[in-house]
């Protein structure tokens, strides 16, 4: 039989720092159970050399298409599954890595068992610290995801921007609005019709944490109102539900990490109390956000 084909999708805006490097692990894929379709990569409106870094590869599985102004990630995912063929779709950001060459089966595997699931979400892992406060921010990444998996494997945390797959019955129909999380979006989309989305702890990306207070600061102000502008496409009961965590997990996680970070934790819920208070920033934009560049160099 025909083995099912891969999409790999990349939005990309001034990633030169990582770009290659990542390009280069993703051909590295060792693919048994399915064949790569195409590589998509969409530079929006990149103003660095980008698109010359991947254009260099030479490779005829790789589509670049290259945008001249910035549209936003919204449109720039629009573009990435309308350009899709595969019978899956990988999207990855551009700042991350495969921590090895089995990510893309790993990811896919439970779609490829399961028709019911329309998005699988990856696991992450943070790269190591190259300075105190991201070692500070680091842990506090630890702790959120010790947090969310114990919610359950199907939760709206888990399905982060990092790296998804996507069954083409569920990016053959989704179309993110301009201005809005689209990774909250696409989740709540999946839910909504009717199929499961699964987190997959075996397939792994590598990604860093903002090494300054500034980076930091613009990551949790969109994640903090982004949630806001989704109860334009959805119910504020289904909202509320969804991103519930239960108060009792919240305080034993938090106990069980202040134990077992003395000096990281109680640091990074000072930092969270100083941005509610101080630095509390509503987004212009949710697509066309400001990057924080301290995160983008992996290497």
């Amino acid at each position: 039989m025909k083995k099912p084909t891969v999409t790999i999708g990349i939005p990309a805006y001034n990633e030169k720092e990582n770009i290659l490097l990542l390009m280069t692990r993703l051909l590295a894929q060792k693919l048994r159970q399915t064949a790569l379709q195409e590589i998509i990569v969409v530079s929006d409106g990149s103003t660095d050399t980008t698109v010359d870094l991947v254009r260099s590869l030479d490779n005829n599985k790789i589509i670049i298409i290259d945008r001249k102004n910035r549209q936003g990630l919204n449109q720039t995912l629009n573009e990435i599954v309308r350009a899709a063929t595969g019978d899956i779709l990988v999207i990855i950001n551009a700042d991350v890595l495969p921590e090895n060459t089995a990510f893309i089966e790993h990811l896919i595997e439970p779609m490829l068992k399961d028709r019911n699931i329309g998005i699988v979400g990856a696991n992450t892992v943070s790269m190591p610290a190259r300075s105190l406060f991201e070692r500070i921010i680091a842990n506090s990444h630890n702790f959120k995801q010790f947090l969310y998996r114990r919610i359950s494997n199907d939760n709206i945390y888990l399905c982060h921007g990092r790296a998804r797959a996507f069954s083409k019955s569920i990016y053959s129909l989704i179309m993110w609005p301009d201005n809005c999380p689209e990774d909250a979006y696409s989740y709540l989309f999946c839910k909504q019709k009717g199929y499961r989305f699964m987190f997959n702890r075996t397939a792994s990306v590598l990604f860093r944490c903002p090494s300054n207070l500034k980076g930091h600061i613009t990551q949790s102000n969109r994640f903090r109102f982004g949630k806001d502008t989704l109860s334009r496409y959805f119910s504020e009961e289904v909202i509320r539900r969804n991103y519930k965590i239960p108060f009792n997990l919240l305080f034993r996680s938090l106990l069980y990490f202040a134990i077992r970070n003395p000096f990281s934790m109680p640091a990074f819920l000072m930092i969270t109390v100083y941005i509610q208070l101080f630095k509390t920033e509503r987004p212009s934009h949710y697509s066309r956000y400001s990057i924080a560049y301290s995160s983008k160099k992996l290497q």
